[in-house]
């Protein structure tokens, strides 16, 4: 069997590249890497935001949404996580530091360093 190692589709052993992506296959994938948050953000506009700086200065970034019970105030929020691999959190804090300094978000969310 064939893996692509962009989308990790697999293939039959006589296929040698992806038809979705073009590249060679591999026969085995690497495994795949830990995702880590670096902004989190009560409005997903912002979150989406973020990630869109973050992809273009070329970090692959990743949105997630979930429903937080926040105690002492009543209700559910949603939180919108930015992640990213854990390999990149350093290159995504510069590049979320330089954003912020220059005001292009942060009204609704900060930074999650941890």
């Amino acid at each position: 069997m064939g893996y692509c190692p962009e989308c990790r589709s697999e293939y039959q052993p006589q296929i040698t590249r992806c038809d979705a992506c073009g590249v060679d296959l591999v026969a085995q994938l690497p495994p795949e890497e830990e995702l880590v948050p670096v902004y989190a953000s009560t409005e997903v506009l912002e979150a989406n935001l973020v990630r869109e700086t973050l992809i273009a200065e070329g970090v692959d970034a990743a949105l997630t949404s979930s429903e937080d019970h926040v105690f002492p105030t009543s209700g559910v929020h949603t939180a919108h996580r930015v992640l990213v691999a854990r390999s990149a959190a350093k290159h995504a804090y510069e590049v979320l530091d330089a954003a912020l300094e220059a005001k292009l978000f942060g009204a609704f969310g900060e930074i999650v360093k941890g």
